[in-house]
């Protein structure tokens, strides 16, 4: 059995205590092992501080793995937005970025979605001519 934990990175060098070594304890990985990857991701600037790193581990053999996850679309669109306000060329690069390459032809139904979205998060999208 798996679990994943979202480690917070607090601060530009990590150690063993708090947060990270009451959040891993009780499942039994080596906390050494996972606070010495993380110092070296942040010295490679994979992760930045403030963000939060998700772990996989395996609750029989105690070994873990960082796992990539991605972000909901409303927290991507709030990243984009300023202000209430998206403009319609970020809304075309993220559904663009958001579609497999071979699915172009569905673009602009994806952009119709992000759309519809943007509308729900009472995010306003201007369209600059």
């Amino acid at each position: 059995m798996n679990i994943i934990l979202e480690l917070p990175i607090k601060k530009d060098k990590l150690d063993c205590g708090s947060p990270l070594g009451p959040l891993l304890a009780p499942y039994g990985v080596n906390i050494n092992k996972v606070v010495d990857a993380l110092n070296k991701m942040l010295a490679e600037n994979k992760i930045t501080i403030h963000s939060k790193v998700h772990i996989e581990i395996d609750l029989e053999d105690r070994s873990w793995k960082f796992v990539e996850t991605h972000k909901k679309i409303t927290e991507q669109l709030k990243e984009l937005s300023k202000n209430g306000k998206i403009n319609y060329s970020d809304l075309f690069s993220f559904a663009k970025k958001s579609l497999d390459k071979d699915d172009l032809g569905d673009l602009s139904r994806k952009i119709k979605d992000l759309e519809g979205t943007c509308k729900s998060m009472h995010l306003e999208i201007i369209k600059q001519i």
